[in-house]
């Protein structure tokens, strides 16, 4: 990680961050200033003021990575000019823990928002409309990004119900985690399973080039591997206002991270049985080979002596005994 000094990290709220990480969680630039009247300027601050300061490293972004959506993205030093005389936002982050967002966050780093708690709280963000939902921070992160971080499951549900289409629903940030990653990361089936519902793309890959479901299945999470899984129900596309495209669910699950591990080979190696039953049970192929070695998930397990999985492999009949990696052993 390449260290900065406080010249690099211009206008920062966080006073007491490290020098490592730039803050994450803090007004939204690039609004278009026409667009924008007092009041709804208002209400984005009541959020990002009371919101928790979220911390990554400091990688470099631009709008033109999305281009679909960059003419909302403009004027960002004009507005922040503007604005910076009448809101004073500099105290947030030193009454405020931070965290570092990172794809292994064990899932106690995240702290409950109490922001928005109460019926004030939930009336300023209903009237928060998509388009200020949507806007991405110099991190990448929208605030329905920030809403699964901070585990808000109500304000998630909102912000979902809020987007035009669904392609809002797979915008990446810098750590190219879409909210449907960060739902996973976070533990929370339910957002997981709305964000499928609606529309988000199960198979976007992440800066290690893992899906969510790679995720689900490294971490041990049943309820979502389940929801994953399961193709979405006619009945359950009621809750949309638009209509989403055909994806396959469950997504290819032959497709490897950058490791050259697939989803089953992560399930198997973490001792998740139930979970490589689950994904068996969907006919997915028992004899895949990693991308690195060759080997199949039963080549793994007989390395690590874990009878169990030995047990539980042989029980399906297309498991090749037979099988040779690719240094042919």
């Amino acid at each position: 990680m390449t260290k900065m000094n406080e010249d690099e990290v211009p206008n920062s709220t966080c006073s007491d961050a490290n020098t490592h990480f730039v803050q994450q969680n803090r007004f939204l630039s690039d609004v278009d200033h026409s667009t924008m009247n007092v009041d709804s300027f208002n209400q984005i601050n009541y959020f990002s003021d009371h919101g928790r300061c979220v911390m990554t490293e400091t990688t470099g972004y631009g709008t033109e990575q999305y281009p679909d959506t960059a003419s909302m993205f403009s004027r960002v030093d004009k507005m922040m000019s503007y604005r910076e005389s009448q809101r004073d936002i500099n105290n947030l982050c030193e009454q405020l823990d931070s965290v570092e967002m990172i794809d292994d966050c064990s899932k106690e780093r995240f702290n409950e928002p109490q922001s928005f708690k109460g019926n004030h709280g939930n009336h300023v963000a209903a009237n928060i409309d998509a388009s200020r939902i949507y806007l991405r921070d110099k991190d990448g992160d929208t605030l329905l990004h920030t809403a699964i971080i901070l585990r808000d499951e109500t304000l998630a549900m909102m912000f979902i119900g809020k987007a035009p289409s669904n392609t809002w629903l797979s915008f990446t940030n810098v750590l190219f985690q879409t909210p449907l990653h960060l739902s996973v990361l976070t533990d929370q089936p339910k957002v997981t399973r709305r964000l499928i519902v609606a529309g988000a793309e199960v198979d976007k890959r992440d800066k290690d080039g893992n899906t969510a479901l790679h995720i689900a299945c490294r971490q041990g999470q049943y309820k979502n591997v389940q929801n994953l899984l399961e193709p979405v129900r006619y009945h359950e596309t009621k809750q949309n206002s638009y209509d989403i495209p055909y994806q396959t669910i469950p997504q290819d699950v032959s497709i490897k991270n950058y490791e050259g591990l697939t989803c089953l080979h992560l399930a198997a190696s973490h001792g998740h049985l139930d979970i490589v039953s689950m994904l068996l049970d969907k006919d997915i192929d028992v004899n895949l080979k990693e991308g690195k070695t060759g080997r199949t998930i039963l080549h793994n397990a007989c390395l690590t002596c874990d009878l169990n999985q030995v047990k539980l492999l042989l029980r399906h009949r297309s498991c090749n005994i037979n099988a040779r990696t690719f240094c042919n052993v």
